[in-house]
């Protein structure tokens, strides 16, 4: 069903929007998102005619690009935009996966956006402070480029009490910093089968009282005189390691 509106000079939504190709392409394939409103400029539909995920959705609206703008709240959507019932998809801390990435102080949504996206890719689960991390929204999904789909987020109020649990419930706590004074290998040959990775913002880093319950801390190495990986960089590099 395509749905033509006039265009109005406000646009009233209560209703979470992802934004951008990938993003919502993904989205789309997802059966277990609840899906609304596709809208979409009539160049982007034309462009994406052999997308049968577009062109054969049921709610389309045929909005201008301005229009979409003012709807995702970003000029970045690539001309198409999907109201969802929620951006991401929570869990509880025993619905974790085996493999877990634990950020403090990632407070740049490219930077959340990036390391979502390659928690995706390496079948990572996630956990957040809702104290100190950007907010998941629009332009977080933007970034994960569809990432969101296949990434559950842990949100909690203390880091350190997530950490707790969580080494009670053996997982293998493995912090990566860029403080270090050497280089420690790490035996990837012989990693536990659950492992939480713990990594902090560029400017503040781990917490200590986080610092102090870790099993392993280590540093990616770089050049001597200069070795400060961006923290979503340092992410995937750690996530691919530690695979």
């Amino acid at each position: 069903m395509i749905l033509y509106e006039k265009k109005k000079k406000c646009y009233t939504n209560i209703m979470p929007i992802l934004y951008g190709y990938r993003s919502v392409v993904e989205a789309l394939k997802n059966k277990n998102r609840k899906k609304f409103k596709l809208f979409i400029t009539k160049n982007t539909y034309e462009e994406l005619r052999n997308e049968p995920l577009i062109t054969k959705y049921m709610y389309i609206n045929f909005k201008s690009s301005e229009d979409i703008a003012y709807i995702c709240g970003s000029k970045n959507h690539n001309g198409i935009a999907l109201e969802v019932e929620n951006l991401y998809f929570p869990k509880t801390l025993p619905q974790l996966k085996k493999r877990v990435i634990l950020l403090s102080h990632v407070t740049d949504t490219g930077n959340l956006g990036a390391i979502i996206r390659s928690a995706g890719i390496f079948s990572y689960d996630i956990i957040l402070s809702k104290h100190s991390s950007a907010p998941i929204n629009g332009t977080v999904g933007k970034n994960s480029a569809g990432g969101l789909e296949y990434v559950g987020i842990h949100v909690c109020s203390s880091l350190l009490q997530v950490v707790k649990q969580l080494k009670k419930e053996n997982y293998f706590l493995v912090g990566a910093t860029e403080k270090n004074t050497n280089y420690p290998a790490i035996n990837t040959n012989k990693l536990p089968e659950k492992i939480l990775l713990v990594m902090g913002g560029e400017e503040k880093g781990i917490p200590q009282g986080v610092m102090e319950e870790l099993d392993f801390i280590y540093t990616i190495e770089g050049k001597e005189d200069f070795n400060v990986f961006n923290v979503s960089v340092a992410a995937a590099l750690s996530m691919w390691l530690l695979k």
